[in-house]
């Protein structure tokens, strides 16, 4: 490993790579690019005010002029002249919490909250009906956009595979014996799928073959 040059030394709080393969990075109220590994150092883009956006906690990047951002306060967009913002009451998510925000290739921004799927779609939002998936409560982990263009949203007790429209919902098999508790999702070029369960490291192969790392040595603090 190698320190990156003039890093932010503030508290960062997300890591982003974008489609182009920069790096982004999520300061305590700051967004920072890494053109690449080469470079001067990071470049400042913006500066998301509480008063703007309130707190963010994930953000997806299109490029510098496009950035979506999800937080407490609701979501909210960056198109390289100020930031908007849009209630968690607009999009559908009550009192929930927002857990991530990813845009499909489309254009599609979907979010993810506590318990529900949310979509904006032609600038009206609409929750996604799940069902097919899990019936139940579900407690959404987060979200992220495979290399194929693929959105995954991960709950504590499924996989889900979403798009490319609102009605097209899937549960993808990870394993996860008899108790599911997943978290931490990670989604690789070629399509490997990974994810956290408890104390293990549940992963997925491109050709659906699921394999579970186990290691003792996890068992004090479990995968972070």
């Amino acid at each position: 490993f190698t320190p990156l040059k003039d890093a932010p030394e503030t508290l960062l709080k997300n890591l982003h790579i974008a489609g182009d393969g920069t790096l982004w990075a999520l300061g305590f109220e700051t967004i920072y690019k890494l053109p690449d590994l080469g470079a001067a150092g990071f470049k400042e883009v913006t500066k998301a005010g509480f008063s703007e956006t309130g707190s963010i906690d994930d953000f997806f990047v299109i490029n510098d002029d496009d950035i979506w951002a999800a937080g407490f306060g609701g979501v909210s967009h960056w198109d390289g002249k100020g930031w908007t913002k849009e209630e968690k009451s607009t999009i559908g998510a009550g009192d929930d919490l927002i857990e991530g925000v990813v845009v499909g290739r489309d254009g599609k921004v979907w979010v993810a909250s506590s318990g529900k799927i949310h979509v904006k779609d032609g600038g009206a939002w609409s929750t996604v009906d799940l069902a097919k998936a899990k019936g139940g409560r579900l407690f959404m982990e987060g979200i992220e956009r495979a290399a194929d263009g693929s959105i995954y949203a991960l709950a504590s007790a499924v996989l889900i595979k979403l798009g490319p429209t609102t009605a097209d919902v899937e549960a993808v098999r990870l394993g996860g014996g008899s108790f599911s508790s997943f978290s931490d999702l990670a989604l690789g070029p070629d399509g490997t799928i990974a994810a956290r369960n408890l104390f293990d490291l549940v992963v997925r192969a491109p050709d659906g073959k699921v394999k579970t790392w186990k290691q003792k040595s996890y068992m004090s603090e479990g995968v972070r």
